[in-house]
């Protein structure tokens, strides 16, 4: 975004850039998107006034141009704001990094902020979806290990009141470990996703399990989403696909 450390494009160019990649994600044939501001590097732990700005923007401008549901993820971690681009883009679900418990991650300590989350849902009479990362890709819980996963899942679900819940591996592009994925989907009441590390040699132990997928790095080539990638996998997931859940 402009403002951000890493920018070195103008609004303009940024928001045709983004349309246009929505765009070749839908051909590919994907069943939904997120947008976030992946690239606003070092991220902040909530985010300043002119990324909602921007990113409000763009979400309505992708919405306008594409006919499949859009996510928003506003990083490092402000579910707040991604609620309010949701509601301003008439986006369908957003996702929460932390949304329970505290992690320490490169960022500084996250806490979540369901309560908060949940009253801002009620005073906007929203209907936007809530999806939580639990255990997420660069960070670390305070308050458990992946040995008391079972305590923490239910503590997301039971009284987080989320919509579905997300596992990643331990940083972006790394895969799921496939036990936790199994014994997770066996424990949670909502649907389950798998967030990170999905590729085409892998897609299909993973579908066995996982309700959804999020893919983000096996879609880009040169830093650009390659249709021809987004097809190949898509057409792996249609033999699993199990319905949806936005």
């Amino acid at each position: 975004m402009p403002g951000e450390y890493l920018s070195e494009e103008n609004f303009e160019e940024i928001l045709e850039f983004s349309v246009k990649e929505a765009k070749k994600l839908e051909e590919g044939g994907v069943n939904a998107i997120i947008i976030e501001n992946f690239g606003d590097k070092p991220f902040g732990k909530y985010a300043e006034k002119h990324t909602i700005a921007f990113m409000s923007v763009i979400a309505y401008e992708i919405r306008k141009n594409i006919s499949i549901p859009i996510g928003i993820n506003v990083l490092r971690n402000d579910p707040l704001a991604a609620l309010a681009i949701a509601e301003a883009s008439n986006a369908k679900f957003i996702r929460v990094n932390v949304l329970s418990h505290i992690y320490i991650t490169p960022e500084g300590l996250i806490e979540g902020k369901a309560r908060a989350l949940l009253l801002y849902k009620k005073r906007l009479k929203s209907n936007v979806k809530i999806f939580s990362d639990v255990f997420v890709k660069h960070g670390k819980i305070l308050s458990y290990d992946l040995n008391d996963y079972r305590e923490v899942i239910l503590d997301v679900i039971e009284r987080c009141c989320v919509d579905a819940i997300i596992l990643t591996g331990r940083r972006t592009g790394e895969e799921v470990n496939l036990k936790l994925l199994k014994d997770v989907k066996r424990i949670s009441s909502v649907p389950v996703i798998v967030g990170s590390g999905i590729n085409d040699r892998n897609v299909e132990k993973f579908m066995q399990y996982a309700d959804a997928i999020i893919v983000g790095s096996y879609f880009k080539k040169e830093g650009k989403v390659c249709i021809e990638r987004v097809k190949k996998l898509v057409n792996i997931c249609k033999r699993f696909r199990k319905g949806d859940i936005i």
